[in-house]
């Protein structure tokens, strides 16, 4: 009996042992267990973190990339338009400018056309003749008789001429005088003011002037004269110049006798202030 209760005390005090073994090894794995719990992913968070910065800076890179394309593409377009505008402008410059010339020539052609179909025109009528006075010892007194004539449509007023008879070698200078001496005439400073004379069209006007005395015959002689005058279509002052000489030998030649024209000095213009035609 005593035995058995000893067998039975035995037991209880083990199976008290295992009791308290077993509730210790639950109570340190609960405590694990809690303990793993609070304890956060350290490893997990460090390795994912970088991944994430990246791929922010990656999409904002991308976003910077995209918004300078887009601002450098619209510069483009900008300075494009710019470009052509600027072109299209010169363009339509140039092309108005063309077009105003165009229009100013034109206007310049009429009127320079009406003004030539309706003003005066004075100039020599037929040919020029020469009277040779008697000799007076070496030299030659000549007198210049020369035919003026409107074959424009309108009244020449105030019409001066001269004429020089000189050798080959005073063709030149006398060519230049006598149109200064022609509107030295018409600005003379005189008590008697010269007026001129008024030729209407297709009408004539005839006279001589003196000259000389020449000192040889025995050569070429030349008549170049100017003639200035003013219409009233323009205001303006006309100046014809006119040239001829004798056929031959001045020796041979006979009162009365028609010269030839020059093939120089044959010209007329408008006369500008301060500049004399030569």
């Amino acid at each position: 009996m005593f035995e058995f209760v000893k067998n039975i005390l035995t037991e209880l005090h083990s199976l008290n042992n295992s009791l308290q073994e077993h509730t210790s090894a639950i109570s340190d794995a609960t405590q694990t267990a809690k303990s793993n719990e609070n304890k956060s992913p350290e490893v997990r968070a460090i390795l994912n973190f970088p991944d994430s910065i990246q791929a922010d800076k990656k999409a904002a890179d991308e976003r910077t990339k995209r918004y300078q394309n887009r601002n450098l593409l619209v510069g483009w377009i900008t300075l494009g338009t710019i470009i052509a505008y600027a072109i299209t402008t010169i363009f339509i410059y140039c092309a108005n400018n063309r077009a105003a010339n165009a229009a100013r020539d034109a206007a310049n052609v009429a009127r320079d056309t009406l003004i030539a179909s309706n003003r005066s025109w004075v100039g020599q009528s037929g040919p020029v003749t020469l009277e040779f006075s008697d000799t007076k010892g070496d030299q030659y007194p000549a007198r210049i008789n020369l035919m003026l004539e409107n074959f424009g449509h309108s009244p020449a007023v105030s019409v001066f001429a001269s004429a020089n008879l000189v050798p080959n070698e005073e063709l030149t200078q006398a060519a230049e005088l006598t149109c200064k001496e022609t509107m030295g005439m018409r600005f003379a400073k005189s008590k008697h003011r010269l007026t001129g004379q008024t030729i209407f069209p297709s009408q004539k006007w005839g006279l001589g002037i003196d000259d000389g005395p020449i000192k040889s015959r025995d050569i070429v002689l030349y008549v170049v004269g100017c003639i200035t005058y003013r219409d009233d279509i323009t205001d303006g002052i006309w100046w014809t110049r006119f040239c001829q000489e004798t056929p031959k030998n001045a020796y041979f030649y006979k009162s009365g006798q028609p010269l030839v024209t020059c093939n120089v000095y044959n010209e007329t213009g408008e006369y500008e202030k301060g500049q004399n035609p030569n």
